[in-house]
């Protein structure tokens, strides 16, 4: 028998509870209880002064945020409202940078500095001269905002404005993006501008240097006021030098306002921005012979070997009063003389008789006079383009009836022939009608194009003609009026010419030629203007010697 055995549980002892405790989460103890969570602990509740601080601190907060919008919208609101719609996307002008100018050999001669951003380039030019071939330029314009309402530089005269289009190129655009306060965000090309082409010219600027030097000390030393020259390529057209003097200084022109650039033309005297080369008209004087000669072959007037003899003058009895003669006179005395002789010394009593007649010789007479110079170009301008080239002038019956209202006279034929009365050319054309002489007898234009060949026109004149008036004046630099052309060192053949100028003794001096003499390639002419005597062959022989020693190369055939 198994006992009973009884167990009765001890007595625990009373305790006071413990608040903590109490307010404890009953969960304590359960999963997911977690003490950092508060769960587990007393909660306290927020006095008065910490409530009172709160509601002060966010009514602040509100108060300062009204008060900026308020600024926004209300005091500032027109400034930002122009950021906003007008300077987030700006359009800007991009300009192009013109392109430079180049001699024939590669020299420069025009061209730029300062190519910055946002900066005009600064035009630049060589010296000595160029100024009336060049031109000058016209910077871009801005208006008070800075904003380019011409957003080009200008070519003004001479060559700037003859190529100004290849030269100048063309402006771009951009979109610039900026944020509120001005900071670049990015660049957008509407366009893309386009810079100017280079481009090269026919001229050689060394040559164009010598010649314009040599303008500027003859006329400094025998007291002419300006001067002139052209060479020619007589083959191709190609101008190598076209020199006036005097002349602007284009660095100084273009860099020049508005009025200060008017002031200084003001200040300019005989005639600076005149390119007398090419705008400047004068009577040929005898320079002209040689193309009547050549009339005279070619209409069979005369045959050359023939003489006629000068005694100086030729005397004319007038047709209304048997009591009055006029007197043409010859430069001097010259005997017997042919054609070769004619041109050599220059007679006018010679081309008195082959172009207005005397005695029972019949003359060319205004018309033929007319058409052949006509045939030479004279009375028209080139093509050339710049400068505003005149026509001249070839004096006429037509002329002078609607000019003056008189009839045409043989002494105005007599005056005519010998390049003087209302005969006026330019030296560049004298240049193109020599060249004409040089090449077998084609006109060609003249033109600035580097290495390119001139329109041609054959003019109907036969080869014999044309050595006749060649060697006549060959032998003009032999024994005759441009004696002083005579060197060992090279061969050309001249004519010169003068031109009273007024009553005082004042006169435009003129030479015109080829070279070399054997295998002719270059022509050119000369003038030296209101002086007293032999500027234009002196000019010429200081040019050529000069020339000779530095670039040979032009005199070999």
């Amino acid at each position: 028998m198994i006992p009973h055995i009884s167990f009765r549980p001890k007595k625990r002892p009373k305790r006071t509870p413990n608040l903590h405790e109490t307010y404890m989460d009953k969960g304590a103890g359960r999963e997911g209880f977690s003490v950092h969570h508060g769960e587990g602990h007393l909660r306290r509740s927020v006095s008065a002064n910490q409530l009172f601080w709160l509601w002060f601190v966010v009514a602040v907060g509100v108060f300062l945020l009204i008060f900026r919008i308020g600024t926004l919208q209300i005091v500032e609101s027109s400034e930002y409202a122009f950021i906003s719609e007008n300077n987030t996307f700006a359009k800007k002008i991009v300009l192009p940078v013109r392109g430079d100018i180049y001699g024939r050999n590669g020299e420069h001669i025009a061209w730029n500095t300062g190519e910055a951003d946002d900066q005009v380039p600064t035009r630049n030019y060589r010296n000595g001269g160029f100024s009336n071939l060049l031109g000058f330029v016209r910077y871009p314009r801005q208006d008070t905002t800075g904003a380019y309402y011409l957003p080009q530089t200008l070519g003004q005269g001479g060559i700037e404005e003859l190529y100004d289009r290849e030269l100048a190129g063309t402006s771009g655009s951009l979109v610039l993006e900026r944020n509120a306060v001005g900071d670049l965000v990015s660049e957008l090309y509407i366009e893309k501008q386009k810079d100017g082409e280079d481009i090269t010219l026919s001229v050689d600027a060394q040559t164009q240097q010598l010649l314009y030097n040599t303008l500027k000390e003859v006329a400094e030393e025998r007291d002419f006021d300006a001067g002139s020259g052209v060479l020619l390529d007589s083959t191709t057209g190609e101008i190598i030098a076209i020199a006036s003097y005097p002349e602007f200084n284009n660095n100084t022109m273009t860099n020049l306002s508005g009025e200060e650039r008017e002031l200084y033309i003001q200040q300019q005297d005989r005639g600076a921005f005149v390119h007398r080369a090419i705008s400047g008209l004068y009577s040929p004087g005898s320079a002209i012979k040689p193309f009547f000669a050549i009339a005279a072959l070619e209409e069979d007037i005369i045959d050359p070997h023939e003489t006629i003899v000068s005694k100086g003058h030729i005397s004319v009895q007038s047709p209304y009063d048997p009591d009055i003669v006029y007197t043409y006179k010859d430069w001097r005395v010259h005997g017997a003389l042919n054609m070769y002789g004619a041109l050599a010394q220059s007679s006018n009593v010679y081309f008195y008789y082959i172009g207005g007649g005397y005695g029972d010789r019949i003359g060319l007479g205004i018309d033929r006079l007319k058409t052949y110079a006509s045939i030479f170009g004279f009375g028209t301008p080139t093509s050339l383009g710049v400068f505003h080239e005149p026509d001249g002038l070839i004096p006429s019956p037509l002329w002078k009836e609607q000019e003056h209202g008189d009839e045409w006279r043989i002494g105005d034929t007599y005056n005519t022939v010998i390049g003087q009365y209302a005969f006026q050319v330019t030296p560049l054309q004298l240049a193109r009608a020599t060249a004409a002489l040089a090449n077998g007898g084609y006109l060609v234009e003249p033109h600035f194009n580097k290495g390119e060949i001139s329109q041609k026109v054959k003019l109907v004149i036969s080869h014999s003609t044309l050595e006749v008036v060649r060697d006549g004046m060959r032998q003009g630099v032999l024994n005759g009026t441009a004696k002083h052309l005579k060197t060992d060192a090279y061969t050309i053949a001249a004519k010169t010419g003068t031109a009273q100028v007024g009553n005082r003794g004042v006169i435009n001096s003129l030479v015109i030629g080829f070279f070399p003499y054997e295998n002719p390639k270059y022509a050119f002419a000369i003038v030296m203007e209101r002086g007293k005597t032999g500027g234009a062959v002196n000019a010429a022989r200081q040019f050529f010697d000069t020339l000779q020693i530095h670039l040979p190369e032009y005199f070999r055939s």
